[in-house]
Parts: C-alpha cells; structure tokens; sequence
C-alpha cells in the first residue's frame, strides 16, 4: 500500500495522510471509469467522522474529503516530482481553470489550493477534463467522469459544513480569495474568525459554521481595508507595501490574502494601543523635590564607600512618583537600589503638561552614592 501525505497548507492543523492501494489503480487501466461512491468512518478516540468521495478510472483517481472537519479535494495519477505542479481543468466546456496546486509527499497525489470551489464545480458537472504538468514538464490529461457526483461530493462539504453553493453567486461582493480561505479552515478556526470579525465591529453569531454572514464581513473588511489604503490611510505594513509596489507597477497585486490580512491589522491596532498606553520616556529631569536616599547598611557593612543605582519611575502630572524600578545598581546587591526606592516616595518632579494638560510619564535617573 502507498501513502500519500499532503506538504501542508497554512490552514492544516497536521499532515493528512491519504491511503489508497496502487493495485486499485493499475486493476482500472484499460477498464471504465466506476461511478462515485462515498465512504463514510468515525474515528474510535476523537469521534470525528472522515466522509470520502472519489471516483475511479484509467490511472487516475479524484478524491473529497472531509477529516477533521477540513476539507480536501485532490487528484492521484501517477509521478508528478517534488515540485507543486501546474494544473488546469474544464468542466462541461466552460471556462478553463488554471492554479498550482499542492503535491503530495509521496510526490504523485496533487491537491488543490481551493478545495471548496473545485468540488463544487465538480458536483454541478457532467464532464471534467484535467491536465498537470509533472517534474519534467511534460502534460498529463485525464477525462475524469461526474455524472452522479453530485450527491457523493455533497455528502463531503456537508460533513465538513462548507456550503455546497459558491457563496460569491449569492453576493456578488464576496471575494474568491475569501471563499478559498474560509472553506480551508476546520470549525475551530472558523468560530475564531467569527470573533475576530466581531471585535472589528461586524455581528456574526460564533458558531463555526460557514454562514454567507462570515463570507460577506471578511469580504467586506478586506475591500475596505485596500479602498481606505488607495485612499492614502495608513493601515498597517501591508498597505504600504502595496503603495511602494504601485508606484512600478500601478496593476501590482493586493500584498496578503484576507485572513492573514485581519490577523496582521488586529496586531497593528494591539501594538498602537500599547504604545498608548506607555508613558512617555524623559530624561531632562527638573525636580522640585530632590530625592536624597540614605547612604545603604548593607553597603557599609561590606566595606563600600561609592556606589550608583539608575531607577525608573511613573510620575504623574502633579510631579508624584509612583511605579519605580530597579534599572541597574553598582556595585549589584549593596542595598544602592532599594534605598533609592525608598527616598523616591518623598521626591517631586517639576509638573509636566501638554497643551496646558497634566500628563502622565516615565523618568530614568542615576543617583550616586559616597561614604563620606
């Protein structure tokens, strides 16, 4: 028996291992291609159930599938090499697709980047053809049967709760890139996205499920998110990296794809809030209460006559200190640090103000210490 392990994708929590016997394929060359069968098992630790649907025929087989509540569409047909290949297909005579899809760690399994929009094509269809490029370059083209699909690829994306209808034909806003990003992710982290969407201000019930609700909020955050930066507001790194690369090419593609676009403007608005929150670094010290900390026991008792300690401290706009930290010591452990701690109680800074406004800052200073 072969095993075929898919190289992984951002969204897959752990390598999926597909088993199939080449003996299946070599008993089908020469032979029709079967009809569509699924094949349904539950896992005995985690209860989770793995749906399968696949058809089989010359040297080749096509596979949905859901495990682990992540959806996979992927294609067997003989050696394609270490690389990811090239691949375009046609369904019925329309419009030909072309994409790079994944391949397999056994190097002949190859998977496609938009699993929920491949089968759902293939469940609408009569007819697929489909043609990869291996290691070499050399095309491979397969005619892969759908008829009676339908009801075994269904039976796929309903397991795995991704919808069996393209959510860009029911809103013609939501963007493919959406579409393929959410039908990737198992429940978990779909009820995360749903919270993220939620802090940004969207009303999406947390269910894990893939509602239409889900597809349109992401789509609408990443449209606003590169109308707002065309605009000229700075956003986070992304968008200004795609200005710096329209200014060569004015076509230039959008820099990160939705999820991880939400992902870096929620760190974006976490970092700047931070920033807030930390008062304002001055060294330029005014006192109006000097702090005088006694020369420290400790130090005298081991023969220390000099020594410095530099502490840092919040001081509000009434000049008070409060929050002071032990920033370095010489010589380290004599007692220099903690007795500028103390003294700090009783010391006072000149007021500090913006635009007439007390304000909160931090301060560093060094005291130095000598035995007379």
């Amino acid at each position: 028996m072969t095993t075929f392990a898919h190289k992984g994708h951002m969204n897959h929590v752990a390598p999926v291992f597909i088993a199939i016997t080449l003996a299946a394929l070599s008993a089908a060359e020469g032979a029709q291609a079967q009809a569509w069968r699924v094949e349904s098992s539950t896992d005995a630790f985690s209860d989770k159930r793995t749906v399968t649907a696949s058809v089989r025929g010359r040297g080749f087989a096509m596979v949905v599938r859901c495990k682990s509540d992540l959806l996979e569409t992927y294609f067997l047909g003989g050696y394609v090499g270490d690389d990811d290949a090239n691949v375009r297909y046609r369904i019925d005579g329309g419009e030909v697709q072309e994409d790079v899809w994944d391949s397999s760690t056994s190097k002949d399994g190859l998977f496609a980047d938009a699993p929920g929009e491949v089968a759902r094509w293939m469940a609408s269809g009569s007819r697929m053809v489909l043609e990869y490029e291996d290691f070499s370059g050399t095309p491979h083209q397969f005619n892969i049967p759908l008829g009676g699909s339908a009801v075994a690829i269904n039976q796929a994306l309903d397991a795995c709760g991704v919808p069996r209808t393209n959510p860009r034909t029911i809103d013609g806003q939501v963007w493919r890139r959406v579409v393929i990003d959410i039908d990737k992710m198992d429940r978990s982290l779909v009820r995360g996205l749903q919270n993220l969407l939620n802090d940004q201000g969207f009303s999406i019930e947390p269910t894990g499920r893939r509602t239409q609700g889900t597809y349109a909020a992401l789509s609408t955050f990443y449209s606003g998110y590169w109308t707002r930066c065309g605009e000229g507001q700075d956003l986070s790194a992304s968008c200004t990296s795609w200005r710096s690369s329209k200014r060569l090419d004015p076509d230039a593609d959008y820099t990160k794809e939705p999820i991880d676009l939400l992902l870096e403007v929620i760190e974006a608005k976490r970092t700047a809030a931070a920033k807030a929150d930390t008062p304002t670094e001055i060294t330029d010290v005014q006192w109006s209460r000097q702090v005088s900390p006694e020369f420290p026991e400790r130090a005298q008792s081991r023969g220390i006559t000099q020594g410095a300690a530099t502490v840092s401290c919040k001081f509000s706009g009434n000049g008070s200190l409060s929050d002071c930290r032990i920033v370095d010591e010489t010589p380290a452990g004599a007692g220099f640090g903690q007795a500028v701690l103390r003294a700090a109680r009783s010391g006072r800074l000149s007021p500090r103000t913006v635009d007439g406004t007390p304000t909160e800052s931090r301060v560093t200073f060094t005291t130095d210490f000598k035995l007379d």
